[in-house]
């Protein structure tokens, strides 16, 4: 919507119409008073636009969602063959990390964080190690953060599949995905 266009609607309308410019990534939808703000497939924020203007924790919590999904999303383009998701809070920004695969499983792969020196050096090794884990016949290992050959399957814990070397090498990890873990 150009900004003419903008300017002749009342003041509710405007504000709803500056949030979906304002955050390109979200969908928005509006029932009556009521608003939503679709975040993903699982994540909604609800608000009302009262006298043309958000409530300002609203705005933040948009602000800081849109921020990790942007940040999320441009990581992602730089590694295709991992799945980056950020989560930001007061002690700083972590991403968490899983092999990319077609469906919903994927090994968790470890997390990182945002704002370390080599984060764009770990991404690219764990990147290198995807592409390896997503051919046919390997997985990614999550404790030694290396694609294997399936034949070293050793188990599956949690989001991680682990091999049977870090099993050996980690024998209460082992113990404690058997007793947790149906598999």
């Amino acid at each position: 919507m150009d900004l003419q266009k903008l300017n002749k609607l009342n003041g509710d309308e405007r504000e709803f119409e500056r949030l979906k410019m304002l955050y390109p990534l979200f969908q928005f939808k509006k029932d009556g008073e009521h608003c939503v703000a679709i975040l993903s497939d699982t994540h909604f924020q609800h608000f009302t636009i009262e006298n043309g203007r958000v409530e300002n924790d609203i705005e933040r919590s948009l602000d800081h969602e849109h921020m990790e999904k942007s940040m999320s999303q441009a990581l992602m383009k730089l590694y295709p063959d991992l799945y980056i998701s950020v989560f930001a809070g007061r002690d700083g920004a972590l991403a968490s990390v899983w092999v990319k695969r077609d469906g919903r499983d994927a090994e968790a792969v470890g997390s990182v964080d945002v704002i370390s020196k080599d984060l764009h050096q770990t991404l690219q090794r764990w990147q290198e190690e995807a592409g390896k884990a997503k051919r046919r016949g390997w997985f990614f290992c999550t404790g030694h953060k290396r694609a294997e050959p399936e034949s070293d399957y050793g188990y599956f814990y949690f989001a991680g599949s682990y091999c049977k070397q870090w099993g050996n090498e980690h024998p209460e990890h082992r113990v404690k995905a058997a007793r947790e873990t149906y598999e």
